[in-house]
This record gives structure tokens, C-alpha cells and sequence, in this order.
């Protein structure tokens, strides 16, 4: 079973490396950019869009969650969070372990090919 230390870790560190890779806020950050490629979908929290749980609630229109924050395509690891990476990050949809995760965490940097990066 994952620790919330260990996720959090993982997703930090891949914001961080979006930041790198595309010069815009991290997804991990409270008000971060969306990102997604191939391998992984990242995006920071929802602050009120229409499809999701910050809806306005005397609307009787039936509604979809958002995506999640975090989606892990090729196992479909789905993984949420408030406001940022590092608060009530919570799995969704999926399982792992400490090692099934650094996998992820590596596949997932890897598919940025940070080689052509903006800011390394």
C-alpha cells in the first residue's frame, strides 16, 4: 500500500518536470496548467468548471466529475487531490505499490523527454 508521503513525492516531482518541459505552472500547484501526452494526464485542481463537484448546486442538471488529476494511462491509475499535489491526495481508480509507482513516476518522466526541455 502506497503512503500519502510517496505520492505526494512522485507528483511534485513530475509537475515539476512539466514545468521544466513547457515553461508553465506545474499541474501539482494550485492553479497549474493541464497536461498530456501519450503515457500520463495531469492537471491541478478544478476550481469550479461545470462538469465537476463545484457545480452550482440549485442546478438539478445532471453533471460529470472532472478528470482526474492525475491519470496513468497504460493501467488506468487514476489519483485526486485538493486545491494541490500535496493535500488529500487520494487513488480513485486502480491500484499500487511503492515499486508499481516509481515505475510510473520514471515512465511518466521519461515520456517528457526532458532532453528538449525549456528550462534544463
Amino acid at each position: 500500500m502506497l503512503k500519502y508521503y510517496e505520492l505526494e513525492t512522485g507528483l511534485s516531482f513530475l509537475g515539476e518536470a512539466i514545468e521544466a518541459k513547457t515553461g508553465e505552472p506545474a499541474p501539482s500547484d494550485n492553479v497549474g496548467t493541464r497536461f498530456e501526452n501519450d503515457v500520463f494526464l495531469m492537471r491541478s485542481y478544478c476550481w469550479g468548471c461545470d462538469t465537476c463537484d463545484n457545480r452550482d448546486w440549485d442546478d438539478d442538471t445532471p453533471y460529470e466529475r472532472c478528470e482526474p488529476n492525475f491519470l496513468y494511462k497504460p493501467t488506468g491509475l487514476s489519483i485526486e487531490w485538493y486545491k494541490h499535489a500535496g493535500r488529500g491526495v487520494e487513488i480513485v481508480s486502480g491500484d499500487s505499490t511503492p515499486a508499481q509507482w516509481a515505475y510510473i513516476v520514471v515512465a511518466c518522466a521519461v515520456s517528457l523527454n526532458l532532453e528538449e526541455s525549456h528550462e534544463l
